[in-house]
């Protein structure tokens, strides 16, 4: 009898404990906010070194229970925060003192951003009316992850390549990011600070970047994880952040919004964060990066309305020309400092020149690490070298010490010395069907507003195809990030207009 009793007593609180509103079950909530809190307490212990101090621990703690109320009432909020914030301007970086040496890898952001994809996933699966979503967010994305995690976890524990096995594929994963965005922004809920939080991630990283130019905060910047001052080809330095993929993005958006928004409000801020953009871009002083973005931008300017066209020019030129008029204005260290970025920005383009590039010794050095990459493909054309594979060595000029290099600026022969064939085709599998969703959202979208948006992930993508020859950013995490995330919003968009019709804007900007 007393065991029948107890089984039952068991039973009931079990029940009691997965009861609730069908679309919030208790106990999916509790078991998903105790894991929150264990990995972004764990996060944040993390990114302040291994020497933490209780004062940081309990604003930890305190942290993980402010994000166990958000995740009780708002999962978006907490998905929004881990995805738009933690890989815009605040990374966060490992230590190198964690046994596994993945410095620079992983960080707080990435651990916000899993806990918010398990999240979105278990909470959208238990409702019924979830919107269906579109295969191109699901199956050549989750291909592509299970062999990447296959692939790296052989790297690390069979041939132990723990230095730059995850820093190489951790790029890879990123294209599951569209799967929860999309459950996220269908909801209808968040536009409004999906926006709002882009368009603000835009004015603080160029703040940031300044403070890079100008060798202030640095320790905050390094902290953060928001990059620094970096040599370039003849001695020349320009800030190096990894916040330029939603800085491509940010600024189509917000150029989107300039050219509909009537709200004085949105209409401000939208210049603001234009502007701020552009700042990025200026004290990157990347050439590849000013090409594609000024591609990226007349892809844009040419599916925008004529009205809109014409406002977003006439405020671009105002805009810049009181803004530098401003600075002129103000004289002193300000004036002087803008003319020097400037300067340096110029200086840039005359490094372009055939006669320039003939003696680049960088270049050379390029070829070199090219030439090694190769030779990894050549010997496994179908897999590669595996992640973890070095292509050359540099010297770390903090402790003077020969350190092996895990990147090559080539978006072709770097991914193929990795994965091979089978990986690199699956990369472009995922491209080209998120390329394919977003011209059918383009296509299906009657909104004028709408269809402007759902260009911006094309957008990025010409900016991405630019970069090819030069960059390594086809297979950047955050560029992929970025790129996910706006063709998620695309195909969120045409659900919106499915629901609500085509009279009905996201946002009344």
């Amino acid at each position: 009898m007393g065991l029948s009793r107890s089984t039952v007593g068991i039973t009931r609180f079990l029940e009691s404990l997965v009861g609730g509103r069908p679309e919030r079950p208790a106990g999916l909530i509790f078991l998903i906010s105790a894991a929150g809190i264990l990995l972004i307490t764990t996060g944040m212990l993390i990114a302040f070194e291994a020497d933490v101090k209780t004062v940081i621990a309990a604003a930890g703690i305190l942290g993980g229970l402010a994000l166990f109320a958000v995740m009780l009432v708002r999962h978006e909020w907490l998905f929004l925060f881990g995805i738009i914030a933690g890989h815009t301007i605040f990374y966060g970086r490992f230590p190198s003192s964690l046994g596994m040496r993945v410095k620079d890898s992983i960080g707080p952001g990435d651990f916000l951003f899993f806990l918010a994809f398990v999240a979105a996933l278990i909470y959208w699966a238990g409702r019924k009316d979830r919107p269906r979503t579109p295969w191109p967010l699901i199956w050549p994305p989750a291909i592509l992850f299970t062999y990447t995690l296959a692939y790296t976890l052989i790297a690390f524990f069979l041939w132990e390549r723990q230095d730059h096995a995850l820093s190489q594929a951790v790029g890879w994963f990123y294209f599951i990011l569209a799967w929860p965005a999309y459950l996220c922004l269908s909801g209808g809920r968040i536009w409004r600070p999906f926006f709002v939080i882009i368009l603000l991630a835009l004015v603080a990283g160029a703040f940031l970047s300044a403070c890079a130019e100008q060798g202030v905060l640095l320790d905050v910047l390094n902290r953060t994880g928001y990059g620094g001052i970096g040599t370039r080809s003849f001695g020349d330095t320009a800030v190096k952040t990894n916040f330029l993929g939603m800085t491509i993005v940010g600024t189509l958006i917000a150029t989107v919004i300039v050219g509909f928004a009537r709200r004085p409000g949105w209409f401000l801020g939208a210049v603001i964060a234009a502007l701020s953009g552009c700042v990025i871009l200026l004290l990157d002083r990347g050439r590849i990066h000013w090409a594609g973005m000024l591609l990226a931008t007349v892809l844009l300017m040419a599916v925008l309305p004529n009205a809109s066209r014409r406002k977003v020019v006439v405020t671009a030129t105002t805009s810049v020309l009181i803004v530098v008029l401003l600075i002129q204005a103000a004289g002193g260290e300000v004036r002087d400092r803008f003319n020097v970025a400037l300067e340096k920005g110029w200086r840039r383009i005359e490094l372009s020149k055939p006669d320039a590039l003939a003696v680049d010794q960088g270049l050379t050095l390029r070829m070199y690490r090219k030439r090694l990459a190769q030779a990894e493909f050549y010997e496994n054309p179908l897999f590669g070298g595996g992640p973890g594979v070095i292509l050359g060595y540099t010297t770390d000029w903090q402790t003077l010490k020969r350190v092996p290099i895990s990147y090559l600026d080539d978006s072709f022969i770097y991914p193929l010395s990795v994965g091979g064939i089978a990986g690199y085709s699956m990369i472009w599998f995922c491209y080209i069907t998120f390329v394919g969703a977003g011209i059918y959202a383009f296509r299906r979208l009657r909104n004028r507003l709408h269809r402007a948006l759902a260009a911006v992930p094309l957008g990025m993508f010409v900016f991405l195809t630019i970069c090819i020859p030069v960059m390594w950013w086809l297979v950047d995490r955050f560029h992929i990030a970025a790129f996910a995330l706006m063709t998620a919003m695309s195909l969120a968009l045409v659900h919106h207009e499915r629901v609500h019709g085509s009279d009905v804007p996201v946002v009344d900007f």
